[in-house]
C-alpha cells in the first residue's frame, strides 16, 4: 500500500530554512519537537526561538537555539481560573507579543528564514513574516476558533474583552504592516496545523481546508530519567494539572486520602512549587515526583487524573488510558466536556472535589470497559490523522510552493 503522506524529494538545494517561535511554555514547545525533529532529519535548517531554559529541549530535536528574553516567568504557577480572570493570561501574552516583536527582528536581521512556523499564542510571528514577506504556518494546541465560533459568543462576556481587542487593534495598527489587522491574525492563517483530531474539536467540521486537524506529533523522549511499573504488578493510577496549574496542596491531599492504601499503585506530581511538608503522611502505594517523563509513566497507566491538558489527554488517548478530567481554566474545562460527551472519560468540576467525589470518578472510570473501548478507538482515529508525517508533509508542500515559481 503506497504511503498517503509522501515526502517532497527535491534535492539538497531545495532544503530549507525554517524558523519556529513559540512562547515560554512547556504545554506549547512539547507539541512541536516532533515536527522539528523530523524536519532536520530531512535535512531542513530549523533555527527555534525560545527562552534559555528550553535551549536542551530544542537542540536534542535538531533545531538551532535563538534566545530572546521574556516577560513571562519561568516556571510560571498559576491557581486555577475563574471565568472573570480569563483574560489575564491574554494580557500576558499581549505583553509578550510587544516584548518579542523587535527581538525577532534582531535574530533574523541577517538570516532571514524561508518559512515561519509559529504558535497560535506566538501571533506577532505570523506578523513579522508578512512584513519579511515569508510565508507562515499556524501551530495549535488548542482550539482553533472560527468566526462561526461559539465561544466567540462566551468570550465576548469575559469582563474588559472589548477593551483589550481594541488595544490590541490599535497596536497592529501601529506597525504599519499591511494586511496586518486583528481580523486576520485571528482567522486568515495561511495553514494552520492542529495537534488534535477534527473529532475532539467541539466544532471540528466548521473549519476550511486551511485547518489541518493532523493530532498529537510525538517526539523521541529525549528525558533522561526512567520510569518503571511497580514489581507487584498494582494498577497504575497517574495524578498531574501539568507545570502550570499545580498550586493546589489540598487537591493532592484529597487524592492521598481518597487513594491510599488501595489496590492503586498512585504517580502522583505535584510540581516545583509545593513543599512537601504541605502534605500528608505518603502512604506505601504513593510515589511523590515533581515531575516525571509522561509518555514513559502512561505505558503502564491504567487511569489518569489531569487537568484536561490537550498534549496530556491526546498522550493519554494514544496510550489507551481513560480520563478523570479536573479543568483549571477555560480551554480546559471545554476539553473536560468533550471527553465526557465522547465516552473517554469522566468531567468532575474543581468546586466539586472532595475525597468521596474523587473516589467514585475513579470507581465509575476505572470499571468501566465501553469507556475504555471508545478511548482504543479514539486512539485508532488519532493514529490514522497522520501526525508528525503529515504535519511535516503540509510544510514541505508549502515549501515546494516557494521553489517552484508560478506559471
Amino acid at each position: 500500500m503506497t504511503d498517503p503522506y509522501t515526502t517532497y524529494k527535491g534535492d539538497v538545494s531545495q532544503r530549507k530554512h525554517i524558523a519556529v517561535v513559540n512562547i515560554r511554555a512547556h504545554g506549547h514547545i512539547n507539541p512541536t519537537l516532533g515536527i522539528v525533529e523530523e524536519l532536520v532529519n530531512r535535512g531542513h535548517r530549523v533555527t527555534y526561538v525560545v527562552t534559555e531554559e528550553f535551549v536542551p529541549v530544542v537542540e536534542a530535536a535538531g533545531a538551532e537555539a535563538r534566545i530572546y528574553a521574556s516577560v513571562i516567568p519561568a516556571n510560571i504557577v498559576l491557581k486555577r481560573q475563574g471565568f472573570e480572570h480569563s483574560l489575564d493570561p491574554m494580557e500576558l501574552f499581549f505583553q509578550e507579543a510587544q516584548q518579542m516583536l523587535p527581538q525577532l527582528e534582531e535574530i533574523y536581521e541577517d538570516d532571514r528564514p524561508d518559512l515561519v512556523l509559529y504558535d497560535f499564542m506566538a501571533w506577532i510571528a505570523s506578523a513579522v513574516a508578512v512584513k519579511w514577506g515569508v510565508p507562515a504556518i499556524e501551530l495549535c494546541s488548542s482550539y482553533p476558533r472560527s468566526k462561526q465560533d461559539s465561544i466567540e459568543e462566551v468570550t465576548k462576556q469575559i469582563p474588559g474583552m472589548e477593551d483589550f481587542k481594541k488595544r490590541v487593534s490599535q497596536y497592529l495598527d501601529s506597525l504599519q504592516i499591511e494586511g496586518v489587522t486583528l481580523e486576520s491574525l485571528l482567522f486568515g492563517s495561511q495553514l494552520s496545523i492542529i495537534f488534535m483530531p477534527r473529532m475532539i474539536h467541539y466544532a471540528g467540521e466548521s473549519f476550511d481546508d486551511r485547518y489541518h486537524f493532523v493530532g498529537p506529533c510525538l517526539r523521541t523522549e529525549h528525558n533522561p530519567l526512567s520510569w518503571n511499573p511497580p514489581a507487584d504488578g498494582r494498577p497504575v493510577l497517574y495524578i498531574s494539572l501539568g507545570t502550570v496549574f499545580n498550586d493546589w496542596p489540598e487537591f493532592f491531599n484529597q487524592c492521598i486520602e481518597a487513594f491510599g492504601h488501595t489496590s492503586w499503585h498512585v504517580v502522583l506530581v505535584i510540581g516545583k512549587q509545593i513543599d512537601r511538608d504541605q502534605l500528608l503522611h505518603i502512604p506505601d502505594n504513593f510515589e511523590i515526583h515533581e515531575s516525571v517523563p509522561q509518555l514513559s509513566v502512561l505505558k503502564h497507566t491504567k487511569l489518569f487524573i489531569s487537568h484536561g491538558g490537550m498534549n496530556s489527554t491526546m498522550e493519554a488517548m494514544l496510550h489507551h488510558v481513560p480520563l478523570v478530567v479536573i479543568p483549571q481554566m477555560l480551554e480546559q474545562e471545554i476539553t473536560a466536556k468533550r471527553v465526557a460527551a465522547l465516552g473517554l472519560g469522566y468531567y468532575l468540576k474543581p468546586e466539586d472535589v472532595t475525597v468521596d467525589t474523587l473516589r467514585e470518578a475513579v470507581k465509575t472510570v476505572a470499571g468501566n470497559d465501553c469507556m475504555l473501548a471508545r478511548v482504543k478507538q479514539m486512539s485508532e482515529h488519532i493514529e490514522d490523522t497522520g501526525g508528525t508525517m503529515r504535519a511535516v508533509e503540509l510544510i514541505e508542500q508549502r515549501l515546494h510552493r516557494i521553489s517552484v515559481p508560478s506559471m
